[in-house]
């Protein structure tokens, strides 16, 4: 399962260089210059404000009208969050059981997790067997589905979802569009290891949601094992680990470890003061250490030790 995104945390390293490069060249200027730029500045504001706002009627109208003519004559819908568009190419109990999880499962997201609703809409195709989504992927992406149960293509707010396997595929997949808003410039580690997390979501009480051990386990287990995998198998290597190293050759055990990393702090009730405390300090928190060490009382190497001995007896 696999968010794919052009822009993440090198959006905010650009931004933030070029706002300095602006505040020195800023300070060069001569009054009349200053002046100057002042004018520039209200003439892109001015502009900004002139652009039209976002219609998100119009969007789903649009969205239902493109996935009916992916899906078929008999497509069905069902909007959740006021965002969520999910689409089946007919009426079945796959599409019902997919409605009903994300009925439950967005309340539990937005109390005391998630503060921020994603602020466009979202596609939430979904298919009940391989070969359809397969297919999709083609359509949507030009390549095979880079994932075998789920993909969000970020930068056209889809989720294609194979739910023969099993519905939580999407209690996975809607993690991501929630996250672009939230913390846009998450992670690629936390933002698939909180969607990973509830991959197996259990549902206590209303509002309450946490992840049961699941399939990924089992890769994470065989690295602790491995003499050769075990050395990399460090809550610290994760907090350093570029987007796109996440997902290259050993993306299933980045994806296990980050998975396992996130029910490990969530069982403890410090997955959400550090997200929150990440996400809020991130321009002067930038990899997330002092909000782990806030929320943990630990740094990320400090916690290896216990996360392991916890991992180990799973």
């Amino acid at each position: 399962m696999a968010a794919f995104r052009t822009a993440g945390r090198g959006t905010l390293f650009a931004l933030l260089a070029a706002v300095a490069c602006r505040g020195a060249v800023r300070a060069e200027l001569a009054p009349a210059q200053d002046a100057g730029a002042a004018a520039v500045d209200a003439g892109v504001r001015m502009h900004a404000d002139a652009r039209p706002s976002y219609d998100r009627d119009a969007d789903l109208a649009q969205r239902r009208a493109a996935a009916r003519e992916e899906l078929g004559d008999r497509t069905v819908f069902d909007v959740e969050d006021g965002v969520f568009l999910l689409a089946a190419a007919r009426p079945s109990p796959v599409f019902d059981a997919g409605v009903n999880l994300v009925r439950q499962a967005l309340p539990a997201y937005f109390h005391d997790r998630f503060a921020r609703h994603p602020d466009r809409a979202v596609t939430v195709f979904l298919f009940e067997a391989a070969a359809p989504y397969t297919a999709s992927c083609t359509r949507h992406m030009g390549m095979t589905c880079p994932a075998e149960f789920g993909v969000y293509i970020r930068e056209k707010r889809e989720i294609l979802a194979n739910l023969g396997p099993g519905v939580t595929t999407l209690s996975h997949e809607i993690v991501h569009p929630i996250v672009q808003t939230d913390f846009p410039d998450a992670p690629a580690w936390l933002d698939e290891g909180i969607g990973a997390l509830f991959e197996a979501p259990v549902f206590p009480s209303p509002g309450e949601v946490h992840g049961a051990a699941n399939w990924r386990l089992a890769r994470l287990k065989a690295a602790l094992r491995s003499s050769r995998e075990s050395p990399a198998v460090r809550l610290d290597a994760l907090f350093a680990t570029p987007d796109d190293t996440f997902r290259g050759e050993a993306q299933s055990l980045h994806y296990a470890m980050a998975r396992y990393a996130c029910q490990w702090l969530d069982e403890r009730g410090w997955l959400w003061p550090f997200y929150r405390a990440w996400r809020d300090g991130i321009l002067d928190d930038v990899h997330g250490e002092k909000a782990f060490r806030d929320a943990t009382g630990m740094s990320p190497e400090e916690a290896n030790g216990p996360w392991r001995a916890w991992a180990g007896k799973l």
